[in-house]
Protein backbone atom coordinates (compact mmCIF):
# COMPACT_ATOMS: atom_id res chain seq x y z
CA UNK A 1 0.00 0.00 0.00
CA UNK A 2 1.52 3.50 -1.03
CA UNK A 3 1.84 6.07 1.99
CA UNK A 4 0.77 9.40 0.96
CA UNK A 5 2.55 12.35 1.09
CA UNK A 6 3.15 14.06 4.07
CA UNK A 7 4.64 17.09 5.41
CA UNK A 8 3.74 18.20 8.44
CA UNK A 9 1.84 21.23 9.78
CA UNK A 10 4.18 22.54 11.79
CA UNK A 11 6.32 23.11 9.45
CA UNK A 12 6.04 26.98 8.66
CA UNK A 13 5.43 27.25 12.30
CA UNK A 14 9.36 26.38 12.80
CA UNK A 15 10.76 28.31 9.84
CA UNK A 16 8.52 31.21 10.55
CA UNK A 17 10.26 31.11 14.11
CA UNK A 18 13.73 30.64 13.38
CA UNK A 19 13.51 33.52 10.64
CA UNK A 20 11.71 36.11 13.41
CA UNK A 21 14.32 35.13 15.95
CA UNK A 22 17.49 35.56 13.04
CA UNK A 23 15.98 39.02 12.22
CA UNK A 24 15.51 40.39 15.52
CA UNK A 25 19.08 39.65 15.77
CA UNK A 26 20.12 41.11 12.95
CA UNK A 27 17.84 44.28 13.81
CA UNK A 28 19.29 44.80 16.81
CA UNK A 29 22.77 44.72 15.83
CA UNK A 30 22.09 47.12 13.20
CA UNK A 31 20.27 49.42 15.34
CA UNK A 32 23.32 49.45 18.18
CA UNK A 33 26.06 50.03 15.31
CA UNK A 34 24.16 52.47 13.30
CA UNK A 35 23.57 54.51 16.44
CA UNK A 36 27.00 54.15 17.61
CA UNK A 37 28.92 55.30 14.19
CA UNK A 38 26.35 58.32 13.63
CA UNK A 39 26.79 59.92 17.25
CA UNK A 40 30.83 59.77 17.38
CA UNK A 41 32.32 61.13 14.48
CA UNK A 42 35.89 59.65 15.24
CA UNK A 43 33.99 56.39 15.14
CA UNK A 44 32.61 56.55 12.04
CA UNK A 45 36.05 57.65 10.72
CA UNK A 46 37.81 54.35 11.71
CA UNK A 47 34.59 52.89 10.61
CA UNK A 48 34.96 53.66 6.74
CA UNK A 49 38.64 53.56 7.18
CA UNK A 50 38.20 49.91 8.31
CA UNK A 51 35.57 49.65 5.38
CA UNK A 52 38.17 50.25 2.79
CA UNK A 53 40.80 48.05 4.26
CA UNK A 54 38.07 45.07 4.07
CA UNK A 55 37.12 45.97 0.68
CA UNK A 56 40.34 45.98 -0.36
CA UNK A 57 41.17 42.34 1.14
CA UNK A 58 37.95 41.47 -0.75
CA UNK A 59 39.22 42.70 -4.42
CA UNK A 60 42.46 40.50 -3.54
CA UNK A 61 41.08 37.71 -2.07
CA UNK A 62 39.73 34.55 -4.54
CA UNK A 63 36.20 34.42 -5.31
CA UNK A 64 33.36 34.85 -7.48
CA UNK A 65 33.83 38.19 -8.77
CA UNK A 66 29.33 38.31 -8.63
CA UNK A 67 29.80 37.97 -4.68
CA UNK A 68 32.97 39.97 -4.31
CA UNK A 69 30.72 42.91 -5.39
CA UNK A 70 27.76 42.45 -3.59
CA UNK A 71 29.93 42.54 -0.54
CA UNK A 72 31.99 45.74 -1.44
CA UNK A 73 28.54 47.86 -2.13
CA UNK A 74 27.14 46.47 0.75
CA UNK A 75 30.43 47.38 3.61
CA UNK A 76 30.93 50.67 1.76
CA UNK A 77 27.43 51.57 2.54
CA UNK A 78 26.87 50.59 6.27
CA UNK A 79 30.67 50.15 7.31
CA UNK A 80 30.39 48.84 10.38
CA UNK A 81 27.05 47.01 10.20
CA UNK A 82 28.36 45.43 6.73
CA UNK A 83 32.37 44.36 8.11
CA UNK A 84 30.33 42.28 11.16
CA UNK A 85 27.95 40.68 8.86
CA UNK A 86 31.02 39.66 6.41
CA UNK A 87 33.22 38.22 9.42
CA UNK A 88 29.98 36.21 10.20
CA UNK A 89 28.81 35.38 6.96
CA UNK A 90 30.71 36.33 4.21
CA UNK A 91 34.18 34.81 4.50
CA UNK A 92 33.28 31.46 3.46
CA UNK A 93 35.59 30.44 6.05
CA UNK A 94 34.95 27.29 8.64
CA UNK A 95 35.23 28.00 12.57
CA UNK A 96 38.56 26.77 14.15
CA UNK A 97 37.07 24.04 16.15
CA UNK A 98 36.02 22.75 13.31
CA UNK A 99 38.54 23.51 11.09
CA UNK A 100 41.30 21.25 13.70
CA UNK A 101 38.75 18.37 13.84
CA UNK A 102 38.66 18.45 9.75
CA UNK A 103 42.44 18.50 9.44
CA UNK A 104 43.02 15.68 12.27
CA UNK A 105 40.39 13.18 10.81
CA UNK A 106 41.66 14.14 7.05
CA UNK A 107 44.70 12.90 8.02
CA UNK A 108 43.33 9.85 9.73
CA UNK A 109 41.28 9.03 6.53
CA UNK A 110 44.25 9.72 4.06
CA UNK A 111 46.27 7.01 5.11
CA UNK A 112 43.96 4.60 4.16
CA UNK A 113 43.74 5.64 0.36
CA UNK A 114 46.77 4.29 -1.08
CA UNK A 115 46.96 4.60 -5.08
CA UNK A 116 48.60 1.88 -7.10
CA UNK A 117 51.41 3.73 -9.86
CA UNK A 118 50.69 1.01 -12.58
CA UNK A 119 46.81 2.17 -12.38
CA UNK A 120 47.72 5.88 -13.23
CA UNK A 121 50.47 4.51 -15.80
CA UNK A 122 47.55 2.63 -17.99
CA UNK A 123 45.48 5.60 -17.57
CA UNK A 124 48.33 7.67 -18.84
CA UNK A 125 48.52 4.99 -21.87
CA UNK A 126 44.54 5.43 -22.66
CA UNK A 127 43.43 8.55 -21.84
CA UNK A 128 45.87 11.66 -20.89
CA UNK A 129 43.26 14.43 -20.56
CA UNK A 130 41.35 12.24 -17.38
CA UNK A 131 45.13 10.99 -16.17
CA UNK A 132 46.17 14.45 -15.96
CA UNK A 133 42.99 15.44 -13.95
CA UNK A 134 43.52 12.07 -12.12
CA UNK A 135 47.28 13.69 -10.62
CA UNK A 136 45.71 16.74 -9.95
CA UNK A 137 43.35 15.18 -6.93
CA UNK A 138 45.66 13.05 -5.71
CA UNK A 139 47.96 15.64 -5.52
CA UNK A 140 46.20 18.12 -4.09
CA UNK A 141 43.46 16.34 -2.10
CA UNK A 142 45.46 12.54 -1.67
CA UNK A 143 42.40 11.03 -3.37
CA UNK A 144 43.51 7.88 -5.15
CA UNK A 145 42.30 6.27 -8.22
CA UNK A 146 40.96 3.01 -8.58
CA UNK A 147 40.92 0.12 -11.24
CA UNK A 148 38.47 -2.92 -10.75
CA UNK A 149 35.34 -0.93 -10.03
CA UNK A 150 32.17 -0.57 -12.06
CA UNK A 151 30.07 2.32 -12.14
CA UNK A 152 26.19 2.77 -13.18
CA UNK A 153 24.48 5.82 -14.43
CA UNK A 154 21.12 6.23 -12.66
CA UNK A 155 18.83 8.42 -13.32
CA UNK A 156 15.82 9.81 -12.73
CA UNK A 157 15.09 8.94 -8.42
CA UNK A 158 12.41 6.48 -10.05
CA UNK A 159 15.61 4.55 -11.36
CA UNK A 160 17.55 5.31 -8.19
CA UNK A 161 15.20 3.89 -5.99
CA UNK A 162 15.04 0.52 -6.86
CA UNK A 163 18.20 -0.17 -7.13
CA UNK A 164 19.13 1.62 -3.80
CA UNK A 165 16.38 -0.79 -1.70
CA UNK A 166 17.77 -3.83 -3.83
CA UNK A 167 21.30 -3.24 -2.65
CA UNK A 168 20.41 -2.01 1.31
CA UNK A 169 18.22 -5.29 1.44
CA UNK A 170 21.67 -7.38 0.21
CA UNK A 171 23.19 -5.47 3.73
CA UNK A 172 25.21 -8.25 5.99
CA UNK A 173 27.47 -5.88 7.51
CA UNK A 174 27.04 -2.08 7.57
CA UNK A 175 25.01 0.62 6.09
CA UNK A 176 26.03 4.40 5.74
CA UNK A 177 23.86 7.03 4.69
CA UNK A 178 24.70 10.86 4.38
CA UNK A 179 22.53 13.18 2.89
CA UNK A 180 21.83 16.73 2.66
CA UNK A 181 17.93 16.67 2.25
CA UNK A 182 15.80 14.00 4.18
CA UNK A 183 12.49 13.88 4.34
CA UNK A 184 9.86 11.56 5.58
CA UNK A 185 7.61 10.44 2.97
CA UNK A 186 7.32 7.25 0.28
CA UNK A 187 10.91 7.45 -0.26
CA UNK A 188 12.19 7.52 3.31
CA UNK A 189 9.30 4.32 4.66
CA UNK A 190 10.26 2.24 2.15
CA UNK A 191 14.22 2.74 2.68
CA UNK A 192 13.43 3.07 6.76
CA UNK A 193 11.65 -0.01 6.78
CA UNK A 194 14.86 -2.30 5.38
CA UNK A 195 16.99 -0.16 7.44
CA UNK A 196 14.65 -1.33 10.74
CA UNK A 197 15.11 -5.45 9.89
CA UNK A 198 18.78 -5.13 8.82
CA UNK A 199 19.20 -3.30 12.20
CA UNK A 200 17.25 -6.76 13.87
CA UNK A 201 19.68 -8.64 11.86
CA UNK A 202 22.70 -7.54 13.27
CA UNK A 203 23.46 -4.70 10.63
CA UNK A 204 25.19 -1.50 12.22
CA UNK A 205 23.44 1.50 10.03
CA UNK A 206 24.13 4.97 10.49
CA UNK A 207 22.30 8.10 9.21
CA UNK A 208 23.99 11.86 8.76
CA UNK A 209 21.55 14.50 7.72
CA UNK A 210 22.03 18.01 7.66
CA UNK A 211 20.79 20.21 10.36
CA UNK A 212 18.68 22.03 8.17
CA UNK A 213 16.24 19.07 7.64
CA UNK A 214 15.01 20.07 11.22
CA UNK A 215 13.96 23.40 10.45
CA UNK A 216 10.84 21.96 8.02
CA UNK A 217 11.59 18.66 7.08
CA UNK A 218 11.40 16.66 9.70
CA UNK A 219 10.01 15.99 13.27
CA UNK A 220 12.73 17.64 16.42
CA UNK A 221 12.88 14.41 17.74
CA UNK A 222 13.75 12.51 14.53
CA UNK A 223 17.51 11.42 15.57
CA UNK A 224 16.15 10.05 19.07
CA UNK A 225 12.80 7.94 17.17
CA UNK A 226 15.83 6.47 14.69
CA UNK A 227 18.09 5.70 17.85
CA UNK A 228 15.10 3.73 19.52
CA UNK A 229 14.84 1.64 16.18
CA UNK A 230 19.00 1.03 17.15
CA UNK A 231 20.02 2.70 13.98
CA UNK A 232 22.81 5.53 14.94
CA UNK A 233 21.21 8.93 13.32
CA UNK A 234 22.28 12.55 14.08
CA UNK A 235 21.72 15.82 12.07
CA UNK A 236 24.99 17.59 10.84
CA UNK A 237 25.16 20.91 13.03
CA UNK A 238 21.41 21.87 13.72
CA UNK A 239 20.65 25.44 12.82
CA UNK A 240 19.43 27.79 15.89
CA UNK A 241 18.61 31.05 14.91
CA UNK A 242 22.00 33.01 15.97
CA UNK A 243 24.76 35.54 14.58
CA UNK A 244 27.45 32.64 14.13
CA UNK A 245 29.75 31.38 11.52
CA UNK A 246 29.16 28.09 12.25
CA UNK A 247 25.39 28.23 10.31
CA UNK A 248 27.15 28.06 7.22
CA UNK A 249 29.10 25.18 7.72
CA UNK A 250 26.69 22.64 6.08
CA UNK A 251 26.96 18.95 4.72
CA UNK A 252 25.50 18.79 1.02
CA UNK A 253 27.02 15.49 0.11
CA UNK A 254 24.99 12.55 -0.88
CA UNK A 255 26.90 9.02 -0.13
CA UNK A 256 25.10 5.51 0.92
CA UNK A 257 27.90 2.98 1.67
CA UNK A 258 26.94 -0.68 2.12
CA UNK A 259 29.30 -3.42 3.56
CA UNK A 260 32.46 -1.29 1.44
CA UNK A 261 31.23 -3.16 -1.32
CA UNK A 262 28.68 -0.60 -2.91
CA UNK A 263 28.46 3.24 -3.26
CA UNK A 264 25.68 5.62 -4.37
CA UNK A 265 26.77 8.86 -5.27
CA UNK A 266 25.17 12.18 -6.95
CA UNK A 267 22.22 14.57 -6.64
CA UNK A 268 19.43 12.19 -5.50
CA UNK A 269 18.15 13.18 -2.29
CA UNK A 270 15.48 11.26 0.25
CA UNK A 271 12.49 13.23 -0.37
CA UNK A 272 9.76 12.20 -2.57
CA UNK A 273 10.08 15.33 -5.01
CA UNK A 274 13.49 13.66 -6.11
CA UNK A 275 11.45 10.19 -7.07
CA UNK A 276 8.41 12.73 -8.40
CA UNK A 277 5.98 11.14 -5.64
CA UNK A 278 5.47 15.00 -4.79
CA UNK A 279 5.26 17.25 -7.71
CA UNK A 280 7.42 20.75 -6.04
CA UNK A 281 8.62 22.72 -8.88
CA UNK A 282 7.17 20.03 -12.33
CA UNK A 283 9.01 17.13 -12.98
CA UNK A 284 12.25 16.76 -11.28
CA UNK A 285 15.56 14.87 -12.21
CA UNK A 286 18.59 14.65 -10.52
CA UNK A 287 21.72 11.80 -11.69
CA UNK A 288 23.05 9.05 -8.77
CA UNK A 289 26.08 7.02 -9.66
CA UNK A 290 25.86 3.40 -8.27
CA UNK A 291 29.52 2.28 -7.73
CA UNK A 292 31.17 -1.09 -7.15
CA UNK A 293 34.68 -2.38 -6.36
CA UNK A 294 37.45 -0.71 -5.35
CA UNK A 295 36.83 2.74 -5.48
CA UNK A 296 34.12 2.48 -3.00
CA UNK A 297 36.74 2.41 -0.11
CA UNK A 298 36.78 6.42 -0.64
CA UNK A 299 33.12 7.03 -0.19
CA UNK A 300 33.36 4.42 3.07
CA UNK A 301 36.38 7.03 4.50
CA UNK A 302 34.66 9.77 3.62
CA UNK A 303 31.71 9.17 5.90
CA UNK A 304 33.61 7.81 8.41
CA UNK A 305 35.44 11.24 8.75
CA UNK A 306 32.40 13.40 8.29
CA UNK A 307 30.79 11.00 11.15
CA UNK A 308 34.11 11.33 13.35
CA UNK A 309 34.13 15.31 12.93
CA UNK A 310 30.64 15.93 14.19
CA UNK A 311 30.67 13.06 16.97
CA UNK A 312 34.17 13.99 18.26
CA UNK A 313 34.98 10.85 18.65
CA UNK A 314 37.51 8.61 17.25
CA UNK A 315 36.15 5.95 14.92
CA UNK A 316 38.34 2.50 14.49
CA UNK A 317 38.38 2.62 10.23
CA UNK A 318 40.28 -0.58 10.59
CA UNK A 319 36.29 -2.35 11.29
CA UNK A 320 35.12 -0.85 8.51
CA UNK A 321 37.16 -0.23 5.51
CA UNK A 322 37.83 -3.21 3.02
CA UNK A 323 39.66 -3.99 -0.02
CA UNK A 324 37.07 -5.18 -2.56
CA UNK A 325 37.42 -8.39 -4.88
CA UNK A 326 38.00 -7.70 -8.52
CA UNK A 327 35.42 -6.12 -10.39
CA UNK A 328 34.95 -4.91 -13.38
CA UNK A 329 37.76 -3.35 -15.30
CA UNK A 330 36.84 0.42 -15.15
CA UNK A 331 39.04 3.21 -14.22
CA UNK A 332 37.59 5.31 -10.83
CA UNK A 333 38.79 8.54 -8.89
CA UNK A 334 35.96 9.48 -6.51
CA UNK A 335 37.02 12.79 -4.66
CA UNK A 336 34.99 15.05 -1.85
CA UNK A 337 35.57 18.73 -1.41
CA UNK A 338 36.67 20.44 2.03
CA UNK A 339 36.15 23.82 3.04
CA UNK A 340 39.08 24.34 5.09
CA UNK A 341 41.87 24.17 2.41
CA UNK A 342 40.98 26.75 0.44
CA UNK A 343 41.02 24.74 -2.68
CA UNK A 344 38.00 25.14 -4.80
CA UNK A 345 38.61 21.17 -6.22
CA UNK A 346 35.36 20.16 -7.72
CA UNK A 347 35.28 23.41 -9.62
CA UNK A 348 38.40 22.96 -11.10
CA UNK A 349 37.43 19.48 -11.97
CA UNK A 350 34.55 21.14 -13.98
CA UNK A 351 36.35 23.82 -15.56
CA UNK A 352 39.36 21.28 -16.62
CA UNK A 353 36.70 19.18 -17.79
CA UNK A 354 35.25 21.85 -20.09
CA UNK A 355 38.15 23.70 -20.95
CA UNK A 356 39.82 20.09 -22.50
CA UNK A 357 36.04 19.56 -23.99
CA UNK A 358 36.76 19.13 -28.44
CA UNK A 359 33.31 18.27 -29.28
CA UNK A 360 30.06 18.61 -26.73
CA UNK A 361 29.37 19.71 -23.08
CA UNK A 362 26.37 18.28 -21.90
CA UNK A 363 25.23 19.92 -18.49
CA UNK A 364 22.38 19.04 -16.19
CA UNK A 365 21.61 20.98 -13.19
Amino acid sequence: MRVPHQRGIKIPTRIFISAILLLLQIGFLFSVLYDFTIQSAWAYSISMIIGIITVIVIMNRRGNPDHKIAWIAFILMFPIFGITVFLLWGGGRVTPAIKKRMKICEAKYLRYLKEDPEVKDRLKYYDIMHARQADYLTGESGYPLYDKTSTEYLAPGEKVLPRLLEELEKAEKYIFIEFFILAEGIMWNQIHEILKRKVKEGVEVYILYDGTCEISLLPHNFSKTMQSFGIKCKPFYKVIPLLSTYQNNRDHRKITVIDGKVAFVGGTNISDEYINEYKRFGYWKDATIRVEGKAVKTFTTLFLSMWEVDEKKNIDYNKYVRENEDNDNGIVVPFGDIPHDGEEVSKKVYMDLINRTNDKVSIMT
